[in-house]
């Protein structure tokens, strides 16, 4: 019997270090900012690359995936 991944512990905690990750930032004067936008789009996005990874076993289609997210996002600011 195949063992579920989907609700493993370790999945939600790298998820949520990677959305405080992109949440927090700093401006010129020094003071922190956490923006909670940013934080629920990459908790989510790092949910389902980490559950990827867990899944594949491997972790280059969660690296080309990111890219890719990154590259897309660059695109259409670049666009608009």
């Amino acid at each position: 019997m195949r063992e579920r991944t989907f609700g493993n512990p370790s999945i939600f905690i790298i998820a949520v270090l990677f959305g405080l990750a992109h949440g927090f930032s700093v401006k010129n004067s020094l003071e922190f900012r956490f923006e909670f936008y940013p934080f629920i789009c990459t908790f989510v996005s790092g949910y389902v690359l980490s559950w990827i990874t867990v899944e594949s076993k491997s972790i280059l289609l969660p690296v080309l995936s990111h890219n890719m997210i990154n590259f897309i996002q660059t695109l259409m600011r670049m666009i608009k």
